[in-house]
């Protein structure tokens, strides 16, 4: 398979994604919606969730279906941070075919990025000049203390090793005290 029915399947199961957070009791109650009138029922929403996943992994190739996984997980967590109210402005924007429109426009941006592309690679490298805030003395004050430590190591691991001294013996611990068992007082 290719890229295109790869997101194909990421869009059919952000669509049941969808479905299954506007008919979420529980969401509806943390936002203080009303309860829907006739609840829907989420087994066949959660089969639609699935379903391309599995087609996927059936007849795609493993990274068609990891990066459905991904995608998923990620346009999943982001469908659920958004309030019921711009959910439901969005899928009825989805559903009277508005998104037309700005999708019209995309191809439009590619020879856009490429341009810029383009110039970043042709652009000069940046040299190494002083600049107005001085990074360039700050770079070579750093590698002159680099030199510095690096030499200094370097005299360290040429002396000869001393052995370790001895460890003292270990002081021992006092004994506790024991005391004979005391009765308690009372009556006898």
């Amino acid at each position: 398979m290719n890229g295109a029915w790869t997101l194909i399947a990421i869009a059919a199961t952000l669509i049941a994604i969808g479905r299954l957070a506007v008919a979420d009791p529980k969401r509806r109650r943390v936002f203080r919606l009303p309860p829907r009138p006739v609840p829907l029922r989420p087994l066949p929403a959660w089969g639609l969730v699935l379903a391309p996943g599995l087609i996927l992994a059936a007849l795609g190739t493993p990274a068609d279906v990891v990066i459905w996984c991904g995608a998923t997980t990620a346009a999943g967590w982001a469908l659920a941070a958004v309030p019921p109210p711009l959910a439901q402005r969005l899928m009825s924007a989805v559903a009277a075919g508005r998104w037309r429109r700005h999708v019209a426009r995309l191809p439009a941006l590619v020879p856009a990025r490429r341009a810029l592309v383009g110039m970043a690679r042709r652009a000069d490298p940046p040299t190494r000049t002083a600049d107005a805030s001085g990074t360039s003395a700050r770079v070579a004050a750093l590698e002159a203390r680099l030199a510095v430590l690096e030499a200094e190591l370097a005299a360290l691991q040429a002396r000869p090793s001393v052995p370790a001294p001895a460890p003292a013996s270990e002081p021992r611990l006092h004994a506790v005290e024991t005391h004979p068992p005391t009765r308690a007082a009372g009556p006898r």
